[in-house]
């Protein structure tokens, strides 16, 4: 805070305020609700910053109702970054009647208008004391044409100022954030109505399958700007994959939807299925599909290849830590040199042992152009792979995560680091 104040007094222009808690400057000094409720009064009128990042702090529900009413009334924030706090159902009720434009009236205007009521009421005691016989002859007296000339005297009354409604946010990050069940199907609501958010992440906020559906049915039914939305491990228990059939409903209809993050939705080969055969297939939008870290087996790798082969606009698949093993890879390999437009895969961490993995490098080698991305740490290399994927990658530019280095007589694969721009594409940073 005191780094912020030097700012001001130096008269530096803030258009992004940074007080992310896990930061080495505040991470034993973390914003307290004074702080942020006097950090939103103070935004609230502002017209200059853009970006608020507040997180990883102890930001809870009643830190939430003054961040909404701040978003209620600024104008010119656009990105707001709520991670790994304390935002529970009350806190995102809050936020979701902001997003959603339910207008906002100041306190005092309110205190004004009873304070007025009031006298009103006392004029109108002491008015019933005066003789009705007195306004009645008042009534007759009058001129009719001077009362005419003293109304189009009166200048006209001013309208009173419409009520602000609405927020200006484009991205808000709420990961990490308790919302639970009602918050999370709040949120869902105030997608209904709001036309501005482009991005939203509701990673790790306790949703459950009924909370998951309310955002994909708002979406699907209502909402025609969101870009990118990230819904990963919520709280699935159940084994029917209803939330699946939703997810495709919405990708079926929805032409705006770029990004769509699924990663720990507990989705089977049958999920897989639904998905590929009711949703991706035909949707023309969606550039990023992740479904990383879920129960996907061999026998849904038939349906994956579907989706690489069919859709013509998707870019990246992410599909780490399922359980595709030979026969899935086999399937995918089969579908590559018939692919669309996908130019990026993440394959890790897949059991994937050396037939999966040559039938790969030779579905790589057959694809009408080579892809920029092939991620695949995490499976069982041996020599006939190594050597399959060393030769690919001398003959081709292609981003990826192993290498092959000899080690007494025999060609090993070694991990590496994939640049960074590939590692925020997948969101791992």
């Amino acid at each position: 805070m005191d780094a912020l104040d030097a700012r001001v007094e130096d008269g530096v222009a803030l258009t992004q305020i940074a007080l992310n808690g896990n930061g080495k400057l505040l991470f034993n000094d973390r914003p307290s609700r004074a702080h942020v409720v006097a950090l939103c009064d103070a935004l609230a009128t502002d017209d200059v910053v853009e970006r608020l990042d507040l997180s990883y702090n102890f930001i809870d529900d009643d830190g939430a109702v003054a961040i909404a009413r701040m978003l209620r009334r600024n104008r010119t924030l656009t990105e707001l970054d709520l991670r790994g706090n304390d935002v529970g159902p009350a806190g995102a009720a809050a936020l979701a009647e902001a997003l959603a434009g339910v207008p906002w009236v100041e306190e005092e205007e309110e205190e004004e208008e009873g304070a007025e009521g009031a006298d009103d009421a006392v004029e109108e005691d002491g008015a019933e004391e005066e003789p009705a016989a007195e306004a009645a002859a008042a009534d007759e007296n009058e001129d009719p044409a001077a009362a005419a000339a003293a109304a189009e005297a009166e200048p006209p009354a001013k309208p009173s100022p419409p009520p602000v409604a609405g927020c200006s946010l484009v991205t808000l990050n709420l990961a990490g954030n308790p919302l639970g069940v009602d918050g999370g199907v709040a949120i869902g609501e105030s997608l209904r109505s709001n036309t501005t958010l482009i991005d939203l992440n509701l990673n790790d906020c306790s949703l459950d399958a009924k909370a998951l559906i309310a955002v994909l049915t708002a979406v699907n039914e209502s909402n025609a700007t969101l870009r990118r939305l990230s819904l990963e491990n919520p709280r699935i228990f159940s084994e029917q994959e209803e939330h699946a059939w939703h997810a495709a409903r919405m990708l079926a209809v929805n032409k705006t939807l770029k990004s769509l993050r699924c990663g720990k939705w507990k989705i089977y080969s049958t999920g897989v299925e639904v998905l590929a055969g009711y949703g991706v297939c035909v949707n023309e939008s969606l550039e990023v599909l992740d479904l990383r870290c879920n129960k996907i087996c061999e026998v849904g790798g038939a349906f994956l290849a579907r989706i690489i082969r069919d859709n013509e606009g998707l870019r990246r698949i992410g599909l780490d830590a399922n359980a595709l093993r030979d026969n899935g890879a086999i399937a995918i390999a089969d579908a590559m040199p018939e692919c669309a437009s996908v130019a990026e895969f993440d394959l890790r961490s897949n059991g994937i042992e050396d037939a999966g993995l040559c039938a790969l490098a030779r579905g790589v080698a057959g694809m009408p152009s080579p892809p920029a991305e092939v991620l695949l740490w995490g499976n069982h290399f041996a020599e006939a792979s190594s050597i399959a994927w060393r030769d690919v990658l001398e003959y081709h530019d292609i981003v990826t995560d192993v290498t092959f280095r000899v080690v007494d007589g025999e060609l090993q694969a070694a991990r590496v680091e994939p640049p960074a721009p590939s590692r925020e594409s997948w969101g791992l940073t």
